[in-house]
Parts: structure tokens; C-alpha cells; sequence
């Protein structure tokens, strides 16, 4: 499969407009960081995007004034999500980005229409010849921007007819601060297993909309490491953390206390102790996301001594 592969190249009323497969070439990637560093510094966010990280489920949109060698006046890629059967959902994710100096002109219209289009076709072709399901509707369209909500991207969502998620918010700390001296030597980590993972995850997250056997699934297919923990008088579990391991870092997700064991100062005592542990192992930085929605979970996490490191919007329909 070649880096990039170009689906088409039309020309609009706002400029030309060329769809590419897969990731950017090196011209338009380049272009592309700049429009999106423009666009950040204009609406004073840490604004980011994909450019050329080869991705067979990526569509990008480039929109050229000027000729082939003009300038990029506007920029979006399209994530078609699939199955385990690499069939296209009914679920797409858009990030998009028009030039400050070329806003409120149509071109934000025009490149999620073509964003729209790609989705819509790209589900049909999938669906044809479906055997066990039959896709009808259309695709649960996302429009993520990768940075603080801004007025410009609030007109937008309203003129799209989306709808506006609460804010995620990405914190980190480092784990040596956050392993804090003087925690409960009674109490220590683990190494999980994937059946009490399971149980453990049908507990602590009761509510969520996943069955626990396929969240797992999709921890263990991204490489995740599993703790429990669990004190030396008992030998159910408090509470377990699933990380995923990088080199000098670690990222943090469904840590939870059993109900029956919370306000007890256990979720302090885990953190701690998933510091140390990968303090020890060279990774300088615990990473983490939460929903403003969930404020019991902030307010834990940033009394803990995590800080925010970025904060991310999804507006959806």
C-alpha cells in the first residue's frame, strides 16, 4: 500500500480541493502543520492533527487556492472507525481547520460536506453484501477538535447542527511527586489476572456501557498492564488500574476502588503505589483523561497532583 494514495481532486467556488488516502504527502503535511500552528496561535489553543502516519482508515482534505502550488486555506481528515472484520461503523471522527484569515467565507462548509460524502460512501461500499447485518442510516458523525472549544469552533458545530460534549481533559504528574512518602505498608499492587479483571471491571464500572469481557478484550489488544490493589489481611482485590507502558511513561485508564472499599483513602494509596512502581521502572510520567463531567474524578486527581495538560472538545450528532 503505498504512504498516500490521492482519491480526487475537484474544483469548488472556495478553491481546489484534493482527498487523500491513507496519510498526507510531504508538501501538504508541511503545509498542513502550518495552517493547524496558525490556527492555534490565532485561537490560543495547543491546537494538533495527523498529517502522515500512514492510516488505511484516514481520509484527508486539503483545500488549495491558487493552483497546485497555492496556499492551504483549509484542512480536515476524516477517521472512518471499522470492525474486527475491518468493515466501516456508522461512526466517523472529523477534525477540521480553515485558515483565521479565511473563515467565515463557506470553506469550513465545504470541506466537512466532502468529509460527509467520504463517510457516507465509504459505509455504503462497505455495506454491500452484508450478510449477518444490513447498515442503514447514516454515520454518527463526530467533529473532535484536539484543543480547547473556541467561538470558531462553536459556530461551526452550531451551523453543522452538532451538538457539544463535555470537555476532556488530559492530566499528568510526575510519578516521583506522586509517589508520596508514608503510604500504608499493609497495602501493595499486584499483577492482575483476566478473569478477576473482568469481575473486578463489572463492579468498579457498573455503569458502563461495555460489556466488561469486550473492554478487556480491547485493553489486552492495545497491550495493557493490569494491577490490582489489595492489602495483606484480604485476598479480594480493592480496587485494579490498567496502564499502557511507553518508555519513560505510562497512561492510566479504568483505575476504580471497589464500591464497598471507597472513601477510605485507597485511591490515594493506589496512585502512590503505581507511581513508585513506575518511578522505579524509568517512566518519569503518569497520563490520564477525565471528562469535566465527572468532577468527583477531577477533583481526586488534581488534589492527587496531577496537572492539566490539555483539553480536547467533541461535538457530535
Amino acid at each position: 500500500m503505498e504512504p498516500f494514495e490521492r482519491i480526487k481532486t475537484e474544483e469548488t467556488p472556495l478553491g481546489k480541493l484534493t482527498v487523500f488516502a491513507h496519510a498526507l504527502p510531504e508538501g501538504d503535511a508541511a503545509r498542513a502543520r502550518s495552517l493547524v500552528a496558525a490556527c492555534g496561535r490565532a485561537d490560543g489553543t495547543g491546537a494538533s492533527a495527523e498529517y502522515d502516519e500512514p492510516d488505511d482508515c484516514l481520509a484527508y482534505f486539503c483545500l488549495l487556492e491558487g493552483g497546485p502550488e497555492g496556499a492551504l486555506a483549509g484542512f480536515a481528515s476524516c477517521l472512518l472507525l471499522r470492525d474486527e472484520d475491518g468493515r466501516v461503523l456508522p461512526h466517523a471522527d472529523i477534525t477540521l481547520f480553515v485558515h483565521p484569515e479565511k473563515r467565515r467565507q463557506g470553506r469550513a462548509r465545504c470541506l466537512f460536506d466532502a468529509c460527509v460524502q467520504t463517510a457516507e460512501a465509504a459505509l455504503q461500499d462497505s455495506s454491500s453484501g452484508r450478510s449477518r447485518r444490513k447498515a442503514s442510516g447514516h454515520p454518527r458523525l463526530q467533529l473532535c477538535v484536539s484543543a480547547a472549544p473556541t467561538p470558531a469552533s462553536d459556530a461551526c458545530a452550531a451551523a453543522f447542527g452538532l451538538k457539544k460534549g463535555p470537555t476532556e481533559y488530559i492530566l499528568q504528574a510526575d510519578t516521583a511527586a506522586l509517589a508520596k512518602a508514608g503510604a500504608t505498608e499493609s497495602i501493595r499492587i499486584l499483577p492482575g489476572n483476566r478473569s478477576e479483571t473482568v469481575r473486578l471491571f463489572s463492579e468498579i464500572f457498573s455503569d458502563d456501557v461495555r460489556h466488561p469481557e469486550e473492554a478487556i478484550e480491547e485493553a489486552d489488544e492495545a497491550g495493557a498492564v493490569t494491577y490490582y490493589l489489595a492489602a495483606d489481611s484480604g485476598e479480594v482485590p480493592l480496587g485494579m488500574a490498567q496502564l499502557l507502558l511507553f518508555e519513560d511513561s505510562a497512561y492510566l485508564f479504568n483505575f476504580g476502588i471497589r464500591p464497598g472499599c471507597r472513601r477510605q483513602g485507597f485511591g490515594g494509596v493506589f496512585l502512590a503505589r503505581l507511581a513508585e512502581k513506575m518511578s522505579a521502572d524509568g517512566r518519569r510520567t503518569l497520563t490520564l483523561q477525565v471528562g469535566e463531567d465527572n468532577a468527583a474524578a477531577c477533583a481526586f486527581y488534581r488534589q492527587a497532583g496531577f496537572t492539566v495538560l490539555s483539553e480536547a472538545v467533541t461535538y457530535y450528532r
